[in-house]
């Protein structure tokens, strides 16, 4: 097991309106933390005090405390890691949604010994269920930004070092010019800020395998849905457009985004539809902005969703569900044919 020197590393949890999340997280892995010296943050953007008041009652069974901050409800999603980024003085900061917990082993084994060592600036963690990479180092920018850019996007995948940080900590003209650049971002706004101090130097990346598990069995309620195609389409073009240049290729990210994401597919067009953020209106928006020839070369599909009646489209996402409803009780019928 490696354990940390104090001061080494620290986990900052970003979430909102849902104590029953961090309950679920502390109970997995608090005691993993402690045994390992890492400091625990919880960001909190909830306008109630319910995950608050669980912290304090925490606290005062622990030990080791848990760090509580309480930020504005309005503050975009897409900013929130940059709250603990700037406050952090440790060494290395692990920025994590509610979510999600990984296998503290085979961190032990294939992570925490280049946080250790301190010798990988920023690492981060592969989305297996998506597409799978081998465990890989970086020192190739554009390299880089084209095979973990994906798993960059969500929060509890990405360890950073923090002094990548230090010249916006430092320079306050260079942290306005970013703030103006990518505070508004909803989405994905702390890329913005990561990509372009990553580029000011030179910087070895870890792209690290392992696994990721719910840290509740129940559906996650997706907030963000109301801003679903407002995310993937608008927010990252803006985000690429306002990296720097030496990421060669950096304007293909987009459309590989997207084949790895399938956000063409009917449960996404559903659920944006569903939310809000589909509709003739919105889809002709992001068409004349030119964003959806960046994302995607066949865009057919998205806007027989955004023009349908609504009925229309929930019986098509019905008829989705039957099928694949029945496409599994078959499987399920021959797997057990096959092995009687």
């Amino acid at each position: 097991m490696i354990r940390f020197n104090d001061g080494q590393f620290e986990i900052a949890i970003a979430t909102y309106k849902r104590p029953d999340y961090i309950k679920g997280w502390l109970r997995l892995c608090y005691n993993e933390c402690v045994e390992r010296n890492i400091k625990i943050r919880i960001i909190d953007s909830s306008p109630d005090e319910d995950t608050k008041k669980y912290i304090d009652e925490f606290n005062d069974e622990s030990e080791e405390k848990v760090l509580y901050c309480h930020v504005s409800p309005s503050t975009n999603v897409g900013y929130k890691p940059m709250i603990p980024i700037l406050e952090s003085e440790s060494e290395y900061l692990w920025v994590c949604g509610d979510s999600r917990y990984h296998d503290f082993d085979e961190l032990d084994k294939k992570v925490f010994p280049y946080v250790k060592e301190k010798k990988i600036d920023y690492i981060c963690i592969n989305i297996s269920n998506n597409y799978k990479l081998p465990d890989t180092i970086y020192d190739d920018k554009s390299k880089m930004l084209h095979d973990v850019f994906v798993a960059s996007t969500c929060l509890g995948l990405s360890i950073y070092k923090m002094s990548i940080f230090d010249p916006i900590k430092k320079n306050p003209q260079l942290l306005k010019k970013y703030d103006d650049l990518f505070k508004d971002n909803y989405g994905f706004g702390w890329l913005g800020y990561f990509y372009n101090l990553y580029a000011m130097e030179n910087h070895l990346t870890l792209l690290a395998d392992v696994k990721t598990f719910p840290v509740l069995d129940k559906k996650k309620h997706l907030a963000w849905a109301v801003r679903f195609y407002g995310c993937w389409v608008e927010d990252l073009c803006q985000i690429i457009d306002n990296i720097p240049e030496c990421y060669i290729g950096k304007n293909n990210i987009p459309k590989n985004t997207w084949k790895i994401m399938s956000l063409d597919a009917i449960p996404y067009c559903y659920l944006a539809r569903k939310k809000g953020d589909l509709n003739a209106i919105k889809y002709k928006e992001l068409e004349n902005k030119g964003y959806f020839t960046r994302i995607i070369d066949d865009t057919k599909r998205i806007k027989k969703f955004a023009e349908a009646p609504m009925v229309e489209v929930e019986c098509l996402y019905l008829a989705y569900r039957i099928y694949v409803f029945s496409k599994r009780v078959i499987n399920r019928v021959l797997s057990w044919r096959d092995h009687r």
